[in-house]
């Protein structure tokens, strides 16, 4: 299922690496990757993600982040990795439905982490939830953990993907997410734990 390959791929010296949350940014990405003086591997998912507009080619920057939704200070940030930005997107608005603060912010990269945006977020909100779909281990959660203990080892980080003693069996892809917890509805659980803690 690819579950490995942000966490084999993350220790490459040089390596530049991408997942687009939906079809326009994989396009840029691309589009984008003419310029890259380095090496750069895009990650996209079995199936299909959203479309995008189609016609003119955004520039996408590497290392740097988009922040989807702005929260407001003192709550929880989600922070997703490819694809599954989109169920985080939907559980980010029934949680600001209900009156929760929480933010959103698409990654784009894990290497190189925007470290700006994290500390933006860091002196912004008091957790982070890290979400991808792939091993918990050597992936996005494990880049921001690092970078959050070494800077801002106040802010509560949890993580959400692949459970790493878990091989996953083949199924739909929306059943994969529920049983590995990392679906809308496990987003949502994590973030109200958080805010209630």
């Amino acid at each position: 299922h690819g579950l490995f390959d942000l966490a084999y791929l993350s220790v490459i010296p040089g390596l530049m690496i991408a997942a687009p949350m939906d079809e326009q940014t994989l396009r840029d990405l691309m589009y984008s990757s003419l310029s890259f003086s380095r090496p750069l591997a895009i990650r996209y998912p079995r199936g299909s993600a959203p479309g995008g507009q189609q016609g003119n080619f955004g520039d996408i920057q590497p290392g740097k982040a988009r922040m989807m939704q702005e929260g407001e200070a003192g709550g929880v940030a989600v922070l997703t990795l490819g694809a599954i930005g989109n169920d985080a997107s939907v559980a980010v608005g029934r949680l600001r439905d209900k009156g929760m603060r929480v933010a959103h912010y698409d990654m784009i990269w894990l290497a190189p982490l925007d470290t700006d945006a994290l500390e933006h977020i860091c002196d912004r909100y008091k957790a982070i939830v890290t979400v991808e779909d792939a091993s918990v281990h050597g992936g996005l959660g494990t880049a921001v953990t690092e970078w959050v203990a070494a800077h801002a080892p106040r802010v509560k980080v949890m993580k959400l993907g692949v459970p790493h003693d878990m091989w996953v069996a083949h199924a739909s892809v929306e059943r994969q997410k529920e049983t590995c917890g990392y679906d809308a509805a496990a987003i949502e659980a994590a973030v109200s734990q958080l805010m209630n803690n």
